[in-house]
């Protein structure tokens, strides 16, 4: 995921069991990056399965999140396949970011990203890819540390949707996924005036 604070791009990225997780790093000009930290220090702090003396998370771990810019702070959420969604918050990219918080606990999820509104209500898709791909869109608290269980309602359904991104640009909502086609993975839009839907057929970008 990749982000724009004033002239500075940020971007972070998967890590799976490595650790430290979650590496971020930033750009003047979106084609010269710099490692500047990692959001998770030690991903033992996740599961002790993913500890140096268990190794037993080969390929699990930390899979996409989003980064993203609000009231003065970075906020970081990422999913594990086994464990649901984490996030983590910082004034400054470099850190230090506070202590990793659990959103949801839970097997099956993947693929969160968080969405504040103008009227900052705080919102949270993912996808339950356990149960066929649904992507859910959730309610949180306006701090962001919890979802407001049975806010949710499924948006979008497709044979291997994930890799959610939300944004409101002048009014209308923007749901940025990819699924699988029959040629591979591709990168679809859907988009609506209203943050629940209904949204527009999908199209392939």
């Amino acid at each position: 995921d990749c982000i724009r604070v004033g002239e500075n791009y940020y971007a972070i990225s998967s890590t799976f069991q490595y650790s430290p997780g979650v590496i971020i790093l930033q750009s003047k000009d979106l084609v010269n990056w710099w490692i500047i930290g990692h959001a998770v220090n030690n991903i033992s702090s996740i599961s002790p399965a993913m500890n140096w003396d268990k190794m037993n998370s080969y390929g699990m771990g930390i899979w996409a999140g989003a980064i993203r810019y609000y009231a003065g702070k970075f906020w970081i959420y990422f999913g594990t396949p086994d464990e649901g969604y984490f996030m983590t918050t910082a004034t400054n990219a470099t850190g230090p970011w506070d202590t990793l918080h659990q959103v949801l606990s839970g097997k099956g999820w993947d693929d969160c990203c968080p969405f504040w509104n103008d009227d900052g209500k705080a919102y949270l898709v993912g996808t339950k890819f356990s149960d066929g791909y649904k992507i859910h869109l959730f309610k949180m608290t306006p701090d962001g540390r919890q979802l407001i269980m049975g806010s949710d309602k499924v948006i979008y359904q497709s044979n291997g949707s994930e890799a959610n991104k939300l944004y409101k640009i002048k009014g209308t909502y923007y749901h940025f996924f990819s699924e699988v086609k029959a040629d591979g993975r591709a990168v679809m839009m859907e988009r609506s005036k209203n943050i629940y839907g209904p949204y527009s057929a999908p199209k392939q970008l």
